[in-house]
């Protein structure tokens, strides 16, 4: 039933061309209003062509290796960004213990 649900809600189908042509429906999501694609995904994939569907993504090695050292979440910050902000992080939870501070972590509570 849980399965069902998720392919249900990953590949909902799309019926075009007056009910002739059934297809996967784009599953990409607006940011702004919330709501899933309406167009169709390219064939074999689960995106539509302007969503990045027509994308074959990195062929070459040296573009494998580029694409994986460039990953980021969402575009603002890098690998390098995440480190720095984990390693700031650490000292300030070594320093919040050197001093006897609570942490919001270390509380329970929401607020400190």
């Amino acid at each position: 039933m849980m399965q069902e649900k998720l392919l249900a809600k990953y590949f909902t189908t799309l019926t075009t061309a007056g009910g002739r042509i059934t297809c996967v429906r784009c599953n990409a999501m607006s940011k702004r209003t919330k709501l899933q694609c309406g167009g169709p995904a390219v064939k074999g994939k689960t995106k539509c062509r302007f969503h990045g569907g027509l994308s074959t993504g990195p062929r070459t090695e040296l573009g494998r290796q580029i694409c994986a050292a460039a990953k980021t979440v969402h575009g603002k910050e890098t690998r390098i960004d995440r480190e720095v902000a984990r390693q700031q992080a650490k000292r300030v939870r070594l320093y919040a213990k050197i001093l006897g501070v609570p942490l919001r972590g270390d509380t329970g509570f929401k607020r400190l």
